[in-house]
């Protein structure tokens, strides 16, 4: 039987999500429309914009893995500073994003249609360093917190 953690009094107009203990919460940060086009398998939706009110909501030890489009994309790596700034210890960006993802044939969600996500991308050093995952060890972890 799972386990439910208990996210207090939600102050925010934000929905309580559904956060099973032990298990990793996985963040799309990017616009609405982008995540209902495709998204990793089991994720939910939060913008970096309002990542740090929901985040509120959350326990200090959740792990956290945040993601956005791909290694061109910089919302990841803002989300994770989000999360670190507001001393969460179990946080890691995905860099390598949804593009990434999906070439690889991972489990996803939504019709994927958009052009991006077809397009191969370098991983490149971004501004400020953040704690990573690969889509590798973010596939086993999801695996493991089933």
């Amino acid at each position: 039987m799972e386990q439910i953690l208990s996210m207090g009094a939600i102050k925010s107009n934000f929905k309580k999500e559904r956060v099973v203990a032990g298990n990793v919460l996985v963040i799309n940060v990017l616009p609405k429309d982008t995540f209902e086009d495709c998204s990793i398998k089991g994720s939910i939706h939060m913008p970096f914009e309002d990542l740090g009110e929901y985040a509120l909501n959350l326990t200090k030890d959740q792990k956290i893995v945040v993601y956005c489009a791909s290694y061109m994309c910089s919302a990841s790596r803002k989300a994770w500073h989000i999360l670190n700034d507001l001393h969460f210890k179990n946080i890691w960006a995905y860099e390598g994003g949804m593009a990434e993802w999906r070439q690889k044939g991972y489990p996803s969600e939504g019709a994927c249609q958009k052009e991006y996500l077809a397009q191969t991308y370098e991983k490149h050093d971004g501004e400020g360093r953040v704690r990573e995952i690969s889509a590798e060890d973010l596939k086993k972890l999801m695996e493991e917190s089933k």
